[in-house]
């Protein structure tokens, strides 16, 4: 995971959450670890499935066990195809050089693994560098070869009251999500990687059409 994560759920919330989906723990409940009363990711992850949890950082300061900046314009050879799945919970917006921060997730993945991202879209401002268009995602995924397994829409009522119960969810085509207002709202999605290939940057598919040439062009308005 990029980033040690904080799993907003004590113990016994996480019980009866799993109890609820009726998901049976990988781990011995009388195992699980909490830290400032939430379980850990270690816990957290552990208990799904995951027999190695390790956490990415640019620092270890909040306990990472790999410390890399994802700046960084290449990945060093012990860190490329390490992970089967690549967990970001809110970390690409703090990197200010975002297309080598997606290469190096890409390099980092084993190939054929899975890249699950959750982020803030558009009306999170000054909660990192950027605020994201869902289509960067989906056309970043697209133009590289990753197949979009799922994507959430999660619209949340206000910064100042995170209530679950205020939450909305909406399952997002990636061909064309449209105008889907002025809200505070978190991407999730789902991809597989099909195989190491040089990143490509997208063009993004508002802005694009075939020509008769089969070649692609932008689309500017020009004002009346």
């Amino acid at each position: 995971m990029l980033g040690r994560q904080d799993v907003v759920a004590s113990r016994e919330q996480f019980a009866r959450i799993l109890d609820t989906e009726g998901f049976a723990s990988h781990l011995d409940r009388d195992s699980w670890q909490e830290q400032a009363g939430w379980v850990t990711p270690e816990t957290f992850f552990g208990a799904l499935g995951f027999p190695k949890v390790e956490s990415m950082d640019i620092s270890d300061v909040e306990g990472a066990e790999i410390v890399f900046d994802l700046n960084e314009a290449a990945t060093p050879p012990h860190l490329v195809g390490r992970c089967d799945v690549l967990f970001t919970g809110g970390t690409l917006e703090h990197v200010f050089h975002l297309p080598n921060a997606l290469a190096r997730c890409a390099d980092i993945l084993k190939d054929g693994g899975a890249f699950v991202h959750i982020g803030p879209l558009n009306n999170y401002a000054d909660h990192g560098f950027y605020q994201f268009s869902a289509t960067l995602w989906f056309d970043w995924f697209a133009v590289n070869g990753w197949s979009v397994q799922e994507s959430v829409l999660v619209r949340l009522p206000s910064y100042n009251r995170p209530e679950p119960s205020g939450w909305g969810y909406s399952f997002l085509p990636p061909d064309r999500l449209g105008r889907v207002g002025q809200l505070a709202m978190r991407l999730i999605c789902i991809s597989s990687w099909p195989g190491r290939t040089p990143a490509r940057s997208p063009i993004a598919s508002r802005c694009r059409r075939s020509t008769p040439s089969g070649t692609k062009m932008c689309l500017t308005r020009r004002a009346a």
